[in-house]
């Protein structure tokens, strides 16, 4: 057996746990990362464009129940 082989066949497993191990605590901290650093901007983007200088409250509120009604009206007639 060769030096790289038998280095190949030492590291392996060793590698596979780290790997293992690695994905474990992305899969824990994940959700965390992405609720303190991505989705603070979301939502300043989402309120960024539902503020429209030109149309006060009440206008969008009545726009979005009419946008509300027909996907309503739509879901009733498929």
């Amino acid at each position: 057996m060769t030096e790289r082989k038998r280095v190949a066949k030492v590291l392996m497993p060793v590698v596979a746990s780290l790997a293992s191990a690695f994905a474990g605590y992305l899969a824990k901290k994940a959700p965390q990362y992405l609720e303190d650093a991505l989705m603070p901007r979301v939502r300043e983007t989402k309120e960024a464009a539902t503020t429209h200088p030109d149309i006060d409250n009440d206008e969008l509120e009545r726009r979005r129940r009419e946008r509300a009604e027909h996907r309503a009206a739509r879901r009733r007639a498929s």
